[in-house]
């Protein structure tokens, strides 16, 4: 792979995560009403309502583009993935006042885990179907060179991120698709970009028949792991067919609801089987402009923050760092330090000891926590303080309450003077 595409890959899914992520949870109706179009880092305030405690700060890249990094840089001599390197790092993860995991930004629930257990070996890592860590994942095995040749040392990485079989699915098949991507010349039309994707999961299926021994013995079913690869395979091969966005979205929520209690009505929820195929909808539209799927996803709401790093790391596999404007790579948090990770990552593999780089992203997220702090210092108590379904009713409870107490006094100061009067 040319370093390019190395650095296209971890630079264009930190932009991504950067651009979409501060907008994560946010509807996509609610996101047009405030912002309207999103063509440049937005501070998620007064789309917020209030609830501050869910504001992260614009241009910075959360915890999705910090694992990924941190990974290429625990690799081994030869690049290879070192999860247990990668593991052991983790116990060297400062800490932050006011952040409970330490220099990792708004991690996802499967990440949290992995802090909090401060983990050594895969046999403990989360099982959550998660589509965080599947983009994780994918993008450090196709930087590390292990996306073409899926399992080739067995699911060590995905298994120390998360156990799940379609997120397991999810990352094998996305490290080969963007593996492949590039190699080629460019970013493929729609239908052509889901024949990659197909292709991918061929591999991944093959692999995984091969040496099934190997993932046997890292205590996942092989079956189940491939009916997993099958379930992509059979949505690709339909979102093939599929050009209007609409449609795709609703292919992609009926396959997501066949694996659900609680049936879902947007492609955007945080599902290895939603996100990742959206990206490729998104990435596969024919946009004019080659940044506009990340524009695309910080607009769609939901799971933004993974949505973006995906379509962003399709775009840096496909077309290098070319593709990127100026405003995004300009206005990115750490862009130089960045950049310079990136480009040592992808020239010779190595970019500094897993400790340096954890301690400068603690000076970040020490900063996004005081800027955090000075927007709240006119906010006593409402900060962090989060509404609960009874709040309503209670507040109206008492206002009747007080209404009503206050007119029995007042009726009963007229009935006492009129009784003075009359004696």
């Amino acid at each position: 792979m040319k370093p390019d595409r190395k650095r296209g890959i971890i630079i264009g899914a930190a932009i991504g995560d950067a651009l979409c992520s501060p907008l994560d949870g946010l509807g996509p109706g609610h996101i047009r009403s405030i912002f309207g179009r999103v063509r440049e880092y937005l501070d998620p305030a007064p789309a917020l309502k209030g609830r501050l405690d869910r504001w992260k700060k614009p241009a910075l890249y959360t915890s999705i583009s910090q694992t990924i990094m941190l990974i290429l840089i625990s690799a081994r001599e030869d690049g290879g993935p070192d999860m247990d390197r990668f593991l052991r790092s983790l116990e060297d993860n400062p800490p932050v006042e006011g952040n409970l995991y330490g220099a990792f930004r708004h991690p996802g629930p499967a990440e949290r885990n992995l802090i909090e257990k401060r983990v050594r070996g895969p046999e403990a890592s989360p099982s959550f179907s998660c589509a965080r860590t599947a983009v994780i994942a994918a993008a450090a095995r196709a930087v590390s060179g292990y996306g073409a040749s899926p399992l080739s040392e067995g699911p060590g990485m995905e298994l120390a991120l998360n156990r799940e079989v379609h997120s397991l699915a999810a990352a094998l098949i996305f490290g080969s698709l963007l593996e492949a991507l590039a190699v080629g010349p460019g970013m493929p039309a729609h239908a052509r970009l889901f024949e990659m994707a197909i292709a991918a999961g061929e591999r991944a299926r093959r692999a995984i028949d091969s040496r099934s021994g190997l993932v046997f013995a890292a205590g996942i079913n092989p079956e189940s792991l491939l009916r997993a690869t099958m379930d992509f395979q059979g949505l690709f091969e339909r979102l093939a067919r599929l050009s209007v966005r609409e449609d795709a979205e609703r292919a992609i929520c009926e396959a997501v609801n066949r694996l659900v209690k609680s049936p879902v009505s947007r492609a955007t929820v945080n599902h290895p089987l939603a996100v990742p195929p959206y990206a490729l909808v998104l990435c596969g539209a024919g946009a004019a402009s080659p940044a506009e799927p990340l524009y695309a996803a910080a607009e769609a709401g939901g799971s933004t923050g993974p949505l973006g790093a995906l379509c962003g790391a399709i775009a840096g596999a496909a077309m290098g760092t070319s593709w990127i404007p100026p405003k995004l790579l300009d206005g990115l948090v750490n862009r130089r330090r960045l950049l310079s990770l990136a480009g040592a990552l992808a020239d010779s593999g190595k970019a500094g000891e897993p400790r340096e780089f954890l301690a400068s992203e603690a000076q970040l997220t020490r900063k996004e926590i005081e800027e955090y702090a000075a927007r709240n210092r006119h906010r006593p108590g409402k900060a962090g303080k989060k509404r609960t379904k009874g709040d309503p009713e209670r507040e109206l409870s008492r206002h009747v309450v007080e209404s009503w107490t206050k007119l029995d006094k007042a009726r009963w100061k007229k009935e006492k003077r009129r009784s003075e009067g009359d004696v």
